[in-house]
């Protein structure tokens, strides 16, 4: 398909087995210019992401209304929220940047 790389938001410890690095190593922030630890870049072959460098843009899908998502949430029953360990993680690591 032409892809050089996958680009996610994760825990890297976790993505580190997979041979996920933090963006940094190769030049790409966040669309506020940042390097946060949890963007990640994988190059799909060697060198894939040499000389590469700019801004990763997730796009406006993650853009929520907090008060649509409000009005969306009241169509389901209501249960207790809880979160994995690893959703906990994820959590701590995307808070220290936002």
């Amino acid at each position: 398909m032409g892809y050089k790389a996958i680009i996610i938001y994760g825990d890297q410890e976790y993505y580190k087995r997979f041979g996920f690095n933090v963006s940094k190593e190769y030049k790409i922030a966040d669309k506020n210019k940042k390097f946060p630890e949890a963007l990640l870049a994988l190059e799909l072959y060697p060198g894939a992401l040499n000389g590469i460098e700019g801004i990763f843009d997730e796009g406006k899908i993650y853009e929520v209304d907090k008060n649509e998502a409000e009005e969306f949430d009241k169509k389901f029953i209501a249960k207790e929220k809880g979160y994995s360990k690893s959703q906990e993680r994820f959590k701590e690591v995307a808070n220290k940047y936002l």
